[in-house]
């Protein structure tokens, strides 16, 4: 309790701290400037102004007054009460002065969070989230861009927000938080449109269903080449299963793999997970839930009967997974890392049935969807 208690007051001093250490820079970065020096902090201005004159969300200094289609709207929508009643230089550094509260919020938020969190990791001394997250945002970039009328600095609050919201320790049933997280991740996405990154990264923690208690069965490949031996050998016919030994809960699956839980009812995570595999942001269609619904382990009684063994326990197969995961393949244009291992974990069965050479090699072959391990 008294760690804990110590790690929560380092956590409220780094936020504090870097903080005040961004008002006080930021604060001799403000600057009197024109707005649309930049041409983005015109355009923010001009759809401010648009809307503050009841003209809507268009570019009325273009001919037919065109819909503004490749800005999101938060922003100007912030922004429209400051240039509906002041002058646009007053609206323009007033606008500057709420970059720089919100460029500090983040700031603080993200130090707060670093720390409490121990993101780097715990053996990191505590002041050292604090100096990162300070230097990084005392950055000379940085305090330009909080010094015009760009959105970075509304979107780094929001997008910070999300990630503590979605990373907070919390009781099962509580639906409060995740709430929160999903509406901030929601204004994220109203910001910049990269903020899409925001959602499908809550999503794609490790997903459990309320509700149900899985298990989690793996068997490694150089496992499963060793069985597809016996059965070509014929010491094993028929239909065999092949897999490590027991199986692992939930919980020991979250602490090898340091991912977090989220917890959804059935039918939220059902839709939400059709809607994502159908966008191509997972590989794993929303029948793969019921892996993750019911518990399912088998026997490897049948082979061992046989002689065989298995090499490979369950941890280890699971570690090996990750790490085989970790930055070796694409998706979407971007290399996956060990959270995005939920979806390959989700994807795969948790047993293999031999069948046939062809089908078990194919599936052998699959590592996407196992890793160099297949579950």
């Amino acid at each position: 309790m008294a760690e804990t208690d110590t790690l929560a007051r380092d956590a409220r001093r780094a936020g504090v701290g870097v903080a005040a250490l961004i008002l006080l820079v930021g604060a001799l970065a403000l600057n009197h400037d024109l707005v649309g020096v930049f041409y983005d902090d015109g355009f923010y201005a001009g759809l401010a102004l648009a809307l503050a004159h009841g003209q809507g969300f268009v570019q009325a200094n273009l001919p037919g007054a065109p819909a503004a289609i490749h800005y999101p709207p938060l922003y100007p929508l912030l922004l429209a009460p400051l240039f509906g009643t002041l002058s646009v230089d007053a609206a323009g550094f007033v606008g500057k002065l709420v970059n720089l509260a919100c460029a500090t919020a983040a700031a603080g938020l993200v130090a707060w969070h670093a720390t409490r969190a121990q993101l780097l990791s715990g053996a990191a001394p505590r002041w050292l989230p604090a100096a990162v997250v300070g230097a990084a945002a005392a950055a000379i970039p940085v305090l330009q861009t909080q010094s015009v009328l760009f959105s970075e600095p509304l979107f780094a609050l929001l997008f910070a927000a999300t990630v503590a919201l979605a990373d907070t320790p919390r009781a099962p049933s509580s639906v409060a938080t995740p709430a929160l997280a999903g509406a901030a991740a929601a204004l994220t996405l109203l910001t910049r449109t990269i903020g899409v990154a925001a959602g499908a990264g809550i999503v794609l923690f490790l997903l459990v269903v309320r509700g149900s208690k899985p298990v989690w069965q793996f068997c490694h490949i150089d496992d499963l080449l060793s069985a597809l031996e016996y059965a070509a050998l014929g010491k094993v016919s028929g239909v065999v299963p092949v897999a490590s030994d027991g199986w692992l809960t939930q919980e020991e699956v979250e602490e090898i793999s340091g991912m977090r839980r989220m917890e959804l009812p059935e039918g939220l995570a059902v839709g939400a997970a059709e809607r994502l595999h159908r966008l191509h942001l997972t590989p794993a269609p929303a029948s793969d839930l019921q892996y993750v619904m019911h518990p399912w382990a088998v026997s490897n009684k049948k082979l061992r009967e046989a002689g065989w063994e298995p090499a490979f326990t369950n941890e280890e197969a699971f570690a090996q997974l990750l790490e085989d995961i970790d930055g070796h393949h694409a998706a979407l244009a971007r290399r996956l890392g060990k959270k995005d291992a939920a979806a390959g974990l989700g994807a795969a069965g948790a047993t293999v049935a031999l069948v046939g050479t062809a089908a078990l090699v194919r599936r052998a072959r699959r590592k996407r969807r196992g890793g160099g391990s297949v579950s």
